[in-house]
């Protein structure tokens, strides 16, 4: 950041060539935040769109209807998962 120069010790023309080139850094600052802001806005815009907003299963004491669905296929490596399924409710 640059230091602001005596004012009393400089030239009018100075002070005016001063003038003109922070006008300009505020002009390109000024750009440059609305170009950010509709960038901002635009991702924000796409976010909203791609949000899920779907609805999750209800819980019920007795269900009507049980689907078991395939595991993938695992290497020697994983870890094997033991079926902690209640009896009454896999698949016969």
């Amino acid at each position: 950041m640059h230091e602001l120069p005596d004012l009393s010790r400089i030239s009018i023309e100075q002070k005016d060539a001063l003038i003109r080139s922070l006008f300009g850094e505020v002009n390109r600052l000024s750009a440059q935040l609305t170009a950010l802001s509709s960038q901002v806005m635009e991702l924000k815009a796409r976010q909203n769109k791609n949000s899920h907003k779907g609805s999750t299963l209800k819980r019920v004491t007795t269900p009507t209807q049980v689907i078991v669905h395939a595991l993938p296929r695992r290497s020697a490596t994983d870890v094997i998962v033991v079926n902690t399924m209640p009896a009454s409710f896999r698949p016969m």
